[in-house]
């Protein structure tokens, strides 16, 4: 989840200066603020495991998260990230629309990692948080689907 995370959150930086609905403006900063939240919480997980040698609460160990790290670390997912090169591309009257198709792609996909995570989380905090990310992204996808420029 913290690399899609971090994804989310190139995208919505890469947006920010080029929405121009007001609504979609006001979702995306949201999104964003809900995202770094919630990856704080996911990377003091992983620091806390790192420290003390032993499992973290999101099950995983410190030499997987280690292998992880680079791939996890900010703004690794501009790397020939398809999504992220369409909105860059997208022409000034559409860039609302290319934008709530990439996140509505986006959010579905964090909405299946985070059920995913429902049965097989170690403690009740992974499956407090998977559960309120599910229940957020199915929100966001309501809300992106009622936009004018969906």
């Amino acid at each position: 989840m913290v690399a899609h995370h971090d994804r989310t959150r190139v995208v919505a930086a890469a947006a920010t200066d080029r929405i121009t609905d007001v609504e979609l403006r006001t979702l995306v900063a949201a999104v964003d603020v809900t995202e770094a939240d919630e990856l704080a919480t996911m990377r003091r997980w992983l620091a806390a495991a790192r420290d003390d040698g032993a499992t973290s609460p999101a099950g995983h160990h410190p030499h997987h998260d280690a292998h992880h790290d680079a791939r996890d670390a900010p703004g690794a997912a501009t790397t020939a990230d398809p999504d992220l090169a369409r909105l860059r591309a997208a022409p000034a009257g559409r860039f609302d629309a290319v934008l709530v198709e990439v996140l509505t792609t986006h959010q579905r996909a964090a909405v299946t990692l985070a059920r995913g995570h429902l049965p097989v989380a170690v403690g009740p905090e992974v499956r407090d948080l998977a559960d309120r990310i599910a229940r957020s992204r199915s929100a966001q996808l309501r809300l992106l689907a009622g936009l004018p420029v969906a």
